[in-house]
């Protein structure tokens, strides 16, 4: 697979920040990047990371591009993690586990550029590792609304860990609109006549 590695466009004025970069084969935008992770905890030898783009677009329903994924042992996690970090420049992080979640906060060597690229995390939401999350993910799938063709075949090196990943990325997702602008407190002709407060 091709090495993909993302801009980033910080925030001016009221337009919001965004990637942007060639992705399997055509240029885009997207107003979201987050890692899905299930990490090799518990019962678990190999996990996952999918990362997954949003295409900025205000007007259509919620487009989701899988861009990079990896699977394996933990120190093949690690080295992906650390290179999906520094090249597609990913800002949540959403985990299948709470025990997952206590690992990941534990890495400092996650922060790299958090000055310009802020780094959240959280936990997938509940339904998401569960029969509603996979076929609200095989829906976005058979609806074109998720793209994982170019990474299909990195997911299926493992594939339990991988669609744990992908279902909690997309749901997360799914659950949390993106938000393209602040919105501003209208101007209205009480303002303007100083009548406001009266």
């Amino acid at each position: 697979m091709e090495n993909i590695v993302l801009g980033y466009k910080k925030t001016v004025g009221d337009e919001p920040s965004y990637w942007y970069g060639p992705v399997h084969g055509a240029d885009r935008q997207f107003i979201r990047v987050v890692a899905g992770i299930s990490l090799p905890i518990l019962d678990r030898v190999s996990g996952a990371t999918v990362v997954i783009g949003e295409i900025f677009n205000k007007a259509n329903p919620l487009d989701l591009w899988a861009i990079d994924a990896a699977v394996g042992q933990w120190t093949e996690m690690e080295n992906s993690l650390l290179q999906f970090r520094r090249d597609l420049k990913f800002d949540h992080m959403i985990v299948d586990t709470d025990q997952a979640l206590e690992v990941l906060r534990r890495r400092r060597d996650l922060s790299y550029g958090i000055s310009e690229i802020p780094l959240s995390s959280y936990t997938a939401p509940s339904y998401a590792l569960t029969e509603i999350g996979r076929a609200k993910t095989a829906q976005m799938r058979s609806e074109g609304r998720l793209h994982i063709d170019e990474v299909e075949e990195a997911l299926n090196w493992d594939p339990e860990p991988a669609h744990l990943a992908l279902q909690a990325a997309t749901c997360w997702l799914l659950d949390r609109p993106a938000i393209y602008a602040t919105p501003r407190a209208p101007r209205g002709i009480g303002r303007i006549l100083g009548l406001e407060g009266l």
